[in-house]
Formats: C-alpha cells, structure tokens, sequence
C-alpha cells in the first residue's frame, strides 16, 4: 500500500507536460471534442448525401432458375413462354437499371440548404468545444500546480505525525492490506464501467461491419412448390418446382451508403473514446479512493494514538485536580481533548470504510 507521502514521490517522478500539450492531448481523447470531430465528418457526408439526390441511381441484379411443370401445358412464371407438360426449363438473366429524380417538390433544395446549415453548425460547434476543452483543462491544469505546491507544505506536519505515532506499539495495529497493483489490473478490465463502455464500443464496430456490408451483392436462394387444379383437367392436382438464385447489387445509391458509413465510424470513434475515457476515468479515482483509504489507515492509527495520550493526559489532570495543582478549566480542556480525539477516531474509521466501499463499487465486488 502506498502512504500519502509515497504516492507524493510517485507524483513527483510522472513526466512534465506543458498547458499546451495537456491541451492538445486532451482534444484528442476527451469525449466531447471526439463527438463534435465527429459530428463535423457526418455533416460533411450528409452535405454529399444532399448532393447524391441530384444524381442517378444505378443497380445491377441477375438470376438463374429451374422450373419443372407437371402435368398439361401452361405458361412458365420465369420466361413466359408457354411449356410442355412434365418439363423442366432452365434460364438466366441480368439487368442494369438507373434511375433520376427529376422533380421532387423541391425537397433535393431543402435538403441540401439544411445540410450546408448543418456542417456550419457542427464547424461552430467544433470550435465552441475546443475552447471550453481547453478551458477545461487549464483549470485543472492550475488546480494540479496548485495542489502540487501545498502538498509540499504540508509534508513536513505528516512526518511529524507519522514519526509520533510509530513511536507508539498501538500504530502497528495494521487494517488489512489490500494489493494496491492487482486492484487497478482488476478495475481496468472487470469494472463495471468499463465493461459497459466496452461494450458498446464493440457494439459500434459491429455496426460499421454491418454497413459496409452495403457495398457487396446481395444473393438470395429460393424455392418453392404448388399443385394446381382447374376444371378442365378434372381437378387434378399438377406439381409445379421453381427453384431460383438471384443476386443483387447496388451499385450507386446517391452517397446514402457513404452518410451510413461515416455515421456509423462516428459511432464507433465516440464509443472508443468513451471506452478509452471511461479507463482513465476509472484508473484516476481508484487512485484518489486508494489514496484516502490509505490515509484514512493513517489517520485511524494516529487518532488511536491520541486518544491514548489524551486519556493518561485526563487522568493526570483528573489526579492533579484532586491534589489542587491545576484548575477546573485545566481539566475540562483536557476532556475536552479526550472527546475530540474520540470523534476523530470515528470519523477516521468511517472514512476508511466508505473509501473501501467506492473502490468496491468501482471493482464491481466486495473486498
């Protein structure tokens, strides 16, 4: 377990980073920046969808079939033509096929008005983000050096305190120890958090697989059966057999399969940072949770330390008072520390047990 004044040390060897490059690492990975960077990428692909209204539609499809007709002559469904009866045709076809929207209500105008307004607005919104993020980060950027510099202050009163309590055998009443390393390996995959996020970054990349799928044919088997009947055949009942494979392919849908596309990559750049995010997340309050377990252990030992010298103290004075060497007041200070440093105790157990229940809900278990 590390002490305050370990974690300190530890702090203190982190490498140095400037506010410029706090800043320029935090627009990379923060979630609000990867949201409006995204958000500018889906306007531009929704301006170029806007675009592909105005151009044509291009498919291309083929097929391939066996048809068996039993009993009398009828019309094969594939072809047309009029077959034999119990006889089979096999037969093929491929066709290319466009299309043009040639008038639309002037929606393809609309449409295209809105998406410019739109990727000025996410160009806005872009900027807008960065410099929040970047305020953002120069606060706690001067928070850091702040906290950095009182830390140095007060570490001298610490080691004054430490060094009192281990002169005491009540300091090495020990809590238990808890492994520091293996509950940050643990919290980096198994925390809920993180799972959650995790997950729904892989749910992202799924659907980008998914709409990339677009850009393949398509092929579809089918089959099916019938019996017909009619009057001039005296109802009997004559089987018919198709069996087809057709294959589809969309070749050029006007850049709504690209608008797909790069929305579902801003999907996927958003759910990683946040996965990313929802780590370091994570990581940094097991950190300060740890930081005021271990405190908390410290302070419980010194306060147990104190309440035992507050109460020798008490009943030397309590022992002084009745041979009339202190005053009333000498002994209602000296109670009064005894009760002060009974509180602190409490309040320091008390801490140790809600920093211990944080770290767990961060965890996921019970420790």
């Amino acid at each position: 377990m590390l002490s305050p004044l370990g974690a300190a040390a530890a702090a203190a060897q982190a490498p140095a980073i400037t506010l410029a490059e706090a800043i320029r690492r935090a627009e990379r990975v923060q979630p609000a920046m990867v949201r409006a960077t995204a958000d500018v990428r889906t306007a531009a692909a929704q301006r170029r969808s806007a675009l592909g209204a105005y151009l044509p539609r291009l498919s291309a499809s083929s097929s391939a079939s066996d048809f068996f007709s039993q009993g009398a002559a009828r019309i094969d469904p594939v072809t047309g033509e009029l077959t034999g009866g119990n006889s089979s045709n096999r037969s093929i076809s491929t066709g290319l096929s466009a299309s043009l929207d040639l008038f639309t209500g002037f929606r393809r105008g609309a449409e295209m008005r809105a998406a410019r307004a739109g990727e000025d607005a996410a160009e806005a919104s872009l900027l807008d983000a960065r410099f929040e993020q970047a305020l953002t980060t120069t606060n706690q950027f001067l928070d850091a050096l702040a906290a950095a510099q009182l830390l140095r202050v007060r570490e001298a009163s610490v080691q004054t305190q430490l060094a009192t309590a281990e002169a005491d055998s009540s300091f090495y009443r020990h809590m238990a120890v808890i492994d520091t390393q293996a509950i940050r390996v643990e919290a980096e995959s198994k925390s809920p958090r993180v799972q959650s996020a995790a997950a729904n970054a892989v749910a992202a990349r799924a659907s980008v697989r998914a709409a990339r799928s677009t850009y393949w044919p398509s092929l579809t088997l089918a089959a099916n059966t019938g019996w017909n009947g009619s009057q001039a055949s005296d109802y009997d009942l004559f089987n018919q057999r198709q069996l087809s494979l057709s294959l589809r392919w969309n070749l050029f849908d006007g850049f709504d399969r690209e608008l797909t596309v790069v929305q579902r990559n801003a999907d996927l750049d958003l759910a990683e940072a946040t996965a990313t995010d929802a780590q370091r997340e994570v990581q940094a309050e097991l950190t300060a949770r740890l930081a005021e377990l271990d405190a908390a252990r410290t302070r419980t030992e010194i306060t147990g330390t104190s309440v035992a010298a507050a109460t020798e103290d008490l009943r030397v004075q309590q022992e002084r008072y009745r041979l009339g060497a202190s005053t009333i007041v000498d002994l209602l200070t000296s109670q009064e520390a005894l009760n002060q440093a009974e509180v602190d105790v409490v309040n320091a157990r008390f801490d140790y047990l809600r920093a211990k229940a944080q770290i767990e809900a961060l965890i996921g278990r019970n420790l």
